[in-house]
């Protein structure tokens, strides 16, 4: 990865993608101790390497680009909840990528599953040729700033200082993501140097709140144990109780990510550690208890009783009763009120 070799050492990857791009798929199977090496690299833009003969530096100025799953099978946190990864396992995996590593990474986007209809849909998306438009454009503004060498991603203290002024909201905003999230210094310069590329890229000369917000959602992916005490809200109570009072209707988990500044897979794996199920286990589990309720004491149809309680349709409704209790929901009511065995 860095290179190597003897007696004269050869440039590796980091440095045959200068001025390019790396992409590293499935980052947690590399080796711990080749990730590490990426870590000064990534900060200085070269690469030193010793050997008996002597040192060379070569140069390794590179855009990494990396994918990973969410745990080892990769299903954790779906709604089907056909991950079986333990959570312990799926702590195990997230872990052998190391803080300092994440530290020196700018972006973290979580992307979610595909269901079929989105797939067959093939709604026309925004051309490329329209977005390399708007990067050409925010390059331009980032080289009239700099001059032609530089650009938001090498700004060094001085440059965020005059580049990166916040308003009083967005120093409010930052101040409570910052003692939320246990963030760095390191991780604190980051968001501000992506933050005004988001508004170079909307040709905004400050950093607007709207946009600041997305740039706060993606810090807590990684998020582990260590942090999760430092959250002023009770992230578990909160997912619960959001689920136990609106359990007819779909449940959001992007919104509430958004409103307690975590990724949904790390909401994901809080309330699992929590609770032993999953926020969409949970919610259909609490919906056949209601349902439960109305068929004790009520007289509504089963029909209906599935659809008061959040069910697609009667069908999937006595789907999902049968197998959980092993029975209809009609012999359910029948036989809590002695009219059949």
């Amino acid at each position: 990865m860095a290179g190597g070799g003897s007696p004269y050492p050869r440039p590796g990857e980091i440095s045959l993608a200068h001025n390019g791009v790396l992409f590293l798929d499935e980052l947690p199977e590399f080796p711990k101790e080749v990730l590490e090496v990426l870590r000064q690299p990534l900060e200085d833009g070269q690469v030193q390497i010793s050997r008996a003969a002597g040192s060379v530096s070569y140069p390794s100025r590179f855009m990494l680009v990396c994918a990973m799953n969410p745990c080892k099978c990769g299903w954790y946190g779906h709604p089907s909840g056909r991950c079986r990864c333990t959570e312990h396992e799926v702590k195990k995996y997230l872990s052998r990528l190391s803080g300092p590593l994440l530290d020196r990474i700018d972006l973290f986007v979580e992307v979610a599953a595909l269901e079929f209809g989105e797939l067959a849909r093939r709604a026309p998306s925004e051309p490329s040729s329209v977005i390399k438009g708007r990067v050409d454009r925010a390059r331009d503004i980032q080289r009239g700033r700099y001059g032609d060498a530089s650009c938001n991603a090498r700004m060094g203290q001085q440059e965020l200082d005059r580049f990166c002024a916040l308003d009083s909201e967005c120093q409010r905003l930052m101040q409570g993501a910052f003692d939320r999230m246990g963030l760095t210094a390191r991780s604190y310069d980051r968001i501000l140097r992506v933050a005004r590329t988001i508004a170079d890229l909307d040709s905004s000369t400050s950093i607007q709140l709207s946009r600041w917000m997305h740039m706060l959602l993606g810090e807590q992916f990684f998020a582990g144990a260590g942090h999760a005490g430092r959250h002023e809200s009770d992230p578990v109570r909160e997912l619960t109780e959001e689920i136990e009072t609106h359990y007819a209707q779909p449940l959001s988990m992007e919104a509430i990510s958004r409103r307690l500044y975590l990724s949904q897979t790390h909401l994901t794996r809080l309330f699992r550690s929590a609770t032993g199920y999953t926020p969409y286990e949970y919610l259909k589990n609490f919906r056949l208890l209601k349902a439960c309720e109305l068929l004790q004491y009520t007289r509504l149809p089963c029909g209906e009783v599935g659809c008061a309680t959040g069910f697609a349709n009667s069908s999937n409704f006595t789907q999902q009763f049968r197998r959980r209790f092993g029975i209809t929901p009609t012999a359910y009511r029948r036989i809590f009120h002695g009219q059949g065995g």
